[in-house]
């Protein structure tokens, strides 16, 4: 000790700094290095006991989906699963929330009896107090969480998200709001549209579409409704899922939107049109040529219109205007389509190139060569 004291003393005061600030980094690194064991342990443990109490609830969840599905599940029985399972739940800090997990992966796999089942499990357990505490939270994804549970187990939202969803600047918790509206929501699911001044995001597009693939098509709701929504984004979006569910009923009011003036909504409807064959509009839509000449993207659409639907040498005469378009890709695909579209077409495209100087030539070439189309 009197050694280490004399060494100390001998120091001078910058070179007892840098020992001191060395000290002071082998202690930190040792502290971090057990905080780094002790979480990993604690880690470990947490997953041995959810996987642990998954293996039970699994167990009399099997018993009462199995005996469900053949309609034979007395009332005691029931009475004695709820039990187990809320002996297990209460035993560990985590087996609520384990509980929750579970009944909603397996509901991603069920359908039927089996999967009201499971709602009926998580209302029994009364699962949904958890849910609805992590609304109160203040973390938004403790709150998104609160949320997914809630609508993935078809139980209500409590009226208070309607406000939050109109106030909150977050746009995750604002599209799970709206997510969970729609699942909820059978009859109207989406009502919420109405009154929804947020954008339709990509991962809403996605999640949409992918709700819709598993409704029947006859309960589907008509997207036509939102042609004149005031968000442009939510008139694009209709467009594209009355177009992707082939509703027909729409037609009408997609001649309409040729009017627009937003020229990609203009562009989309005229897509729109194409893909519902909608045979009887195409004068309707070689019209917007002659308004919209200038515009790549409906020039190009119209093309592709007539090139499906048209059926007159009033719409080749219409592609073959397109030739002395001042945009290279819009003459190129009017000379593809003028190539594809037949023997009289092919002879009109060949006396429009003489009349032009031989300027289409290298065009025809290309498009003539099925490597290259």
């Amino acid at each position: 000790m009197n050694a280490s004291l004399t060494i100390w003393t001998e120091l001078d005061a910058v070179e007892q700094f840098f020992v001191t600030l060395a000290a002071i980094f082998f202690v930190c690194a040792v502290a971090l290095i057990f905080f780094l064991i002790g979480s990993r342990l604690i880690k470990t443990y947490r997953s041995k006991t959810e996987t642990r109490l998954q293996t039970i609830f699994q167990q009399s969840l099997n018993s009462l989906i199995i005996h469900t599905s053949t309609d034979r599940l007395p009332s005691s029985s029931y009475q004695f699963h709820l039990n187990e399972l809320r002996k297990a739940m209460n035993a560990y800090p985590c087996g609520r929330q384990v509980m929750i997990n579970l009944l909603i992966k397996l509901k991603k796999s069920l359908s039927g009896t089996s999967s009201k089942m499971l709602d009926t499990i998580y209302l029994h357990l009364d699962l949904p107090t958890v849910s609805k505490k992590k609304l109160k939270a203040t973390s938004w994804k403790i709150q998104v969480q609160g949320i997914r549970e809630l609508s993935e187990m078809n139980y209500y939202l409590p009226k208070r998200m309607n406000a939050l969803i109109a106030r909150t600047k977050n746009e995750t918790l604002r599209e799970e709001i709206f997510m969970a509206h729609v699942r909820l929501n059978k009859k109207n699911p989406l009502a919420l549209l109405d009154r929804y001044d947020g954008a339709i995001t990509p991962w809403m597009r996605i999640n949409l579409h992918r709700f819709f693939s598993q409704y029947d098509g006859r309960t589907l709701p008509d997207f036509s409704r939102w042609f004149e929504h005031p968000r442009e984004d939510v008139v694009m979006f209709c467009m594209s899922m009355a177009r992707q569910f082939k509703q027909f009923n729409a037609v009408p009011a997609l001649v309409k939107l040729l009017s627009h003036k937003n020229p990609m909504i203009v562009a989309s409807a005229i897509r729109s049109l194409s893909d519902l064959e909608a045979f009887h509009v195409v004068d309707q839509v070689v019209a917007q040529a002659q308004i919209h000449w200038s515009n790549e993207r409906i020039s190009l659409r119209i093309i592709r219109f007539i090139a499906r639907l048209g059926h007159l040498d009033a719409h080749t005469y219409a592609i073959e205007k397109y030739l002395e378009h001042k945009n290279f890709k819009v003459r190129l695909a009017a000379v593809k389509t003028l190539t594809s579209m037949g023997e009289n077409a092919q002879k009109q495209l060949t006396l429009r190139n003489k009349l032009m100087g031989n300027r289409l030539t290298l065009m025809i070439g290309h498009a003539s060569e099925p490597l290259l189309t």
